[in-house]
């Protein structure tokens, strides 16, 4: 049995490895192209906005490609690899070498994860933390370890979710069998799960932290204290929401232009003829001053009829970095259960095989 086994590992693996070199050939010039990207985009950061502003944004466009793009590779590696190994396999009647090998029929399917899903789930985490370094050490940072560029990329998760992409879309294939309506199914599928995963699941890992501010402040900009599109806090910060609430807690979805102030600003200062530049300077000062004051007077006038609209506070609810491998690892125990029910189901499959 066992060299019966072995035999089919081996078949497997010569059959498929020329795929498994092609992802892992395409994984390594993606890597290239972005570390030579990022020299690029050093050396010509001191010059980005004279000879060379070409050059720089071509490099900073392939690192941005490079970081977002990844985020999608489990899907296209779940048509093309998952679902798409199994149903031409399927589809030639090459899984009835093992069926006629004195092999269980579950052997079939675990030389495909073994030698095929395995070894690319296992690349794409070596990837992603390679696209992580070569992004984090450019000038631009990360808009903090929550966004989805960065979560994804992440060994654990980039591996796990490409295996159990790979996983989900074998299952699809043995189900449906036909090649083309297999990788087609399995794109909408897997696509749908990691947008369900990004913006449902993910923000509901844990209960958010809420930092209460009045009305005032929450008119004036206070709102940007807290989160990765904050400019007086932190970028590691993964803002949920930022609302107006009522003495009641509940929410309060109030349209921008429900609360206009009454006061105008005024028009902006120009040059008269004649004028000196320090008497224009000097006018210029006053009139900065007039706008400060009159812009506190329409936060006020808005203050009011937000509060006589009902609102009492303004809360931005958040998540803090301090809890991003909890995120990570109850994300990854989530594709784990995912990966493991879709192999159960393949498995169950299999059985059933004619």
């Amino acid at each position: 049995m066992n060299s019966h086994r072995a035999r089919i590992y081996a078949a497997t693996w010569r059959h498929h490895r020329a795929l498994v070199f092609t992802v892992f050939i395409t994984l390594a010039v993606a890597v290239t192209a972005m570390g030579i990207a990022r020299l690029i985009h050093e050396f010509t950061w001191t010059d980005r906005t004279g000879a060379a502003p070409s050059v720089w944004s071509n490099a900073t466009g392939v690192l941005n490609l490079g970081a977002h793009g990844s985020v999608l590779l489990p899907v296209l590696l779940a048509m093309i690899v998952g679902a798409g190994v199994v149903a031409r396999d399927l589809d030639k009647g090459l899984h009835t070498l093992a069926f006629t090998q004195e092999v269980a029929r579950r052997e079939w399917y675990t030389a495909i994860v073994v030698t095929v899903f395995v070894p690319i789930a296992l690349a794409m985490a070596i990837y992603g933390q390679l696209v992580i370094w070569l992004r984090s050490t450019t000038r631009f940072e990360w808009a903090g370890r929550f966004s989805i560029e960065y979560f994804a990329n992440t060994p654990l998760i980039a591996g796990l979710a490409t295996l159990c992409a790979l996983l989900v879309g074998a299952t699809i294939a043995l189900i449906i069998r036909h090649p083309l309506a297999a990788i087609s199914v399995t794109a909408i599928v897997v696509l749908g799960a990691g947008v369900l995963i990004a913006t449902m699941l993910r923000p509901n890992y844990a209960p958010p932290s809420v930092d209460v501010q009045t009305v005032e402040e929450g008119v004036s900009g206070g709102g940007q204290s807290v989160g990765y599109f904050s400019y007086s806090r932190t970028y590691n910060d993964w803002t949920l929401e930022r609302l107006f609430v009522n003495a009641e807690g509940d929410d309060m979805n109030i349209p921008r232009d429900a609360c206009v102030p009454a006061t105008s600003y005024q028009s902006p200062v120009e040059p008269v003829p004649g004028e000196s530049e320090a008497e224009f300077n000097e006018r210029l000062d006053v009139y900065y001053d007039e706008m400060d004051a009159i812009q506190r007077i329409r936060e006020a006038e808005e203050a009011q009829c937000l509060r006589e609209l009902g609102a009492d506070r303004f809360e931005v609810r958040y998540h803090e970095d301090s809890q991003f491998w909890r995120f990570q690892l109850t994300e990854a125990m989530l594709l784990i259960l995912l990966g493991g029910i879709a192999a159960v189901g393949a498995v169950w499959r299999v059985g059933r095989l004619n």
